[in-house]
Formats: structure tokens, C-alpha cells, sequence
């Protein structure tokens, strides 16, 4: 699970599409949603770059639906 292997710390939203395989844009729009439900923090700046992280309720949240998932 990413979220366990980064250990809540942000990741660049450069990263974040890489693994995740979207497009700056999708990602961006998903973020920003997640950001709504008080999942993620991001730090977004004017030019596109920035970098986003989950929140204390984003990772409680990954924590309860993915306990007991083997982490590979």
C-alpha cells in the first residue's frame, strides 16, 4: 500500500501521476475531491507543480479499509 510506504509524507504530484498511470489533469480533478471529504492535503501551485498528502482522516480511512491487506 503507497500510503503505508510513504508514511503519510507527501509525494510530488509528478510522482503521484507516475504511479497512479493518470493524466495531470484527472489526477488534479481527484485530488481536489478527495481534498473536499478532508482525505487528502495538497499544495498545488499556479504552474501545476506541487505535491499532496493524506490527511490524519485520510490515512485513519486507508487504515480501516485496507487492514490485514498484504502490503505487496
Amino acid at each position: 500500500m503507497a500510503a503505508a510506504a510513504a508514511g503519510g509524507r507527501p509525494w510530488s504530484l509528478a510522482r503521484l501521476a507516475k504511479q497512479s498511470g493518470l493524466r495531470m489533469s484527472t489526477l488534479l480533478r481527484g485530488l481536489n475531491l478527495l481534498a473536499e471529504l478532508g482525505l487528502v492535503q495538497a499544495d498545488i501551485q499556479a504552474d501545476g507543480r506541487g505535491r499532496a498528502w493524506l490527511s490524519e482522516e485520510g490515512l485513519a480511512c486507508c487504515r480501516e479499509w485496507f487492514a490485514g491487506a498484504d502490503p505487496s
